[in-house]
């Protein structure tokens, strides 16, 4: 028997036209990511140096010091904000399960996740976690395409490694990590918990949500193969989502106490809705 999985993501024809009023129903400026800061070229007083990013406003090239580095220098002044948003997203193998896919709906939430930080102002750090990790800066609205395209190419591969996402998420700034964690403890998320907050969003395909009763169940681990027949009558469904409810309240409680949110969510929910629930304040 051979294991049906969906690798890519597909976003459909209509997906700009929904993400676009996703972002003009979220709260303003991102509620949760603390609003925009301070506009391009505001502030006077030199703070610092800092090498050239795609985005950034002209007026902050400092000639001096292009001149003397032979690359284009930017100028940072006292008081500027511009805030951080790291967006993990899991592409391991076990991310193609479901229809639509895991992945699917973690890349739909990961391109809203990135389009209001940008609207908002700020700067993002996009970065896929599988067999090889793949990642992108973007610095405004007119990144917005590219994170699309990038999310667009990604394929589920590999295995999630937990020390890179420990070292992913010590990067300063607010972190959204979308994905299937079920064999990640909280205290790995938790742990290193940027200094702007955690949403962390669990993925769970519609049979590991809603096993089909009375019916043979071919279970199959997507990263390692591993392959185990059950057959699910009312009974074992209904000590399964017992079990499966109890370890989804114990991770909530796990995050709430390390001052962070989790959401657990199908892969046939709308985007929208684990949006909503993730940029909540």
């Amino acid at each position: 028997m051979d294991l049906d999985l969906e690798r890519r993501v597909r976003f459909g024809p209509d997906f700009t036209r929904r993400l676009g009023l996703a972002l003009a129903s979220a709260s303003p400026g991102g509620r949760a990511f603390g609003g925009k800061g301070r506009g391009e070229g505001e502030g006077h007083e030199l703070e610092a140096l800092r090498a050239w990013r795609s985005g950034d406003d002209p007026r902050r090239l400092d000639w001096a010091a292009s001149a003397r580095s032979g690359e284009p220098i930017a100028r940072v002044v006292r008081g500027e904000s511009s805030p951080e948003r790291l967006v993990l997203l899991d592409a391991s193998m076990s991310m193609a399960a479901g229809r639509p896919s895991k992945l699917q709906l973690a890349a739909e939430v990961a391109a809203f996740a990135c389009a209001q930080a940008l609207h908002a102002g700020g700067r993002v750090h996009l970065v896929a976690c599988a067999a090889r990790t793949r990642d992108m800066r973007l610095c405004g609205r007119h990144d917005l395409p590219r994170a699309l395209a990038f999310l667009a190419s990604l394929e589920a591969d590999g295995r999630l490694a937990p020390a890179e996402l420990a070292q992913r998420l010590a990067e300063p700034g607010e972190a959204w990590v979308l994905g299937d964690w079920t064999t990640i403890h909280p205290s790995c998320l938790c742990a290193s918990r940027p200094r702007g907050g955690l949403r962390a969003l669990l993925v769970l395909a519609p049979e590991e949500r809603d096993p089909s009763p009375a019916m043979g169940v071919l279970w199959v681990d997507p990263e390692t193969g591993e392959r185990r027949a059950a057959r699910v009558d009312s009974a074992a469904k209904f000590e399964y989502q017992s079990s499966l409810g109890r370890e989804l309240e114990l991770r909530a409680l796990s995050f709430a106490r390390a001052h962070s949110l989790f959401v657990a969510c199908g892969s046939d929910d709308p985007f929208e809705r684990a949006a909503r629930r993730l940029e909540r304040a």
